[in-house]
């Protein structure tokens, strides 16, 4: 299969995520928003079975997404952008205990602005 080719998956459906044999051999996989247009229910569903999967395990996942939900259960480590500035990176236990600003402080509160 070229790398090229898009791999589709109905939403609920209760068909287990296959992952081409060649996506095992990259080292680094990039993700824009993969659960962006799920249902809550389903993206906490295959938000866990994406932190299972044995694929990911020894691979460098760049997910982008505005869902700190995602962040903070996915990530090892975080990176924080305003308006195209990174402000702060860091693992979430030190995003969380330490925020660099008000901005890094409500988005991980779920906050779309700072106060």
């Amino acid at each position: 299969m070229p790398i090229n080719t898009p791999i589709s998956s109905a939403a609920g459906s209760n068909n287990a995520l296959a992952w081409p044999a060649h996506w095992r051999q990259i080292p680094v996989l990039l993700m824009d928003e993969p659960f962006g247009a799920l249902d809550p229910v389903t993206r906490g569903r295959i938000r866990q079975e994406f932190k299972e999967l044995d694929e990911f395990k020894n691979k460098t996942v760049v997910m982008v997404t505005h869902d700190i939900r995602d962040a903070l259960e996915l990530g090892d480590r975080i990176g924080i952008m305003d308006k195209g500035q990174l402000i702060q990176t860091g693992t979430p236990e030190e995003l969380q205990q330490n925020p660099a600003n008000d901005f890094v402080a409500a988005f991980l509160h779920g906050q779309n602005e700072a106060s």
